[in-house]
């Protein structure tokens, strides 16, 4: 991704065979006060997640269906645990264990 180059910072959520990365970054945007024209400028924090498996980085969002496509054929295993543990697959947290669960197996 041109975002991760050897001068960015992420944060490490998951380790192993598959990393779980989380890029902070701030975008500049422009917006508009109502009944005013100016044009103001201000910075939006942004946190992007990836994956990094096979010398790739992955951009991913975190949900259940993005979990399964990158657990692949050890998505039982990992569905199984998620249920077990009351973890939904939809948040950081969820994402962090399952990925530790996935680079176990």
């Amino acid at each position: 991704n041109s975002f991760i180059t050897a001068n960015n910072y992420l944060q490490v959520l998951a380790e192993g065979k598959a990393s779980l990365l989380k890029l902070h970054k701030k975008n500049l945007e422009e917006f508009t006060e109502y009944n005013d024209a100016t044009k103001y400028k201000r910075f939006k924090i942004v946190e992007q997640y990836y994956v990094f498996q096979n010398g790739v980085y992955t951009p991913v969002t975190l949900g259940t269906k993005n979990l399964e496509a990158q657990t692949g054929d050890k998505w039982p295993q990992v569905s199984a645990y998620l249920k077990q543990n009351g973890m939904s697959g939809k948040n950081e947290k969820d994402w962090a264990a399952a990925i530790k669960y996935y680079n176990s197996l």
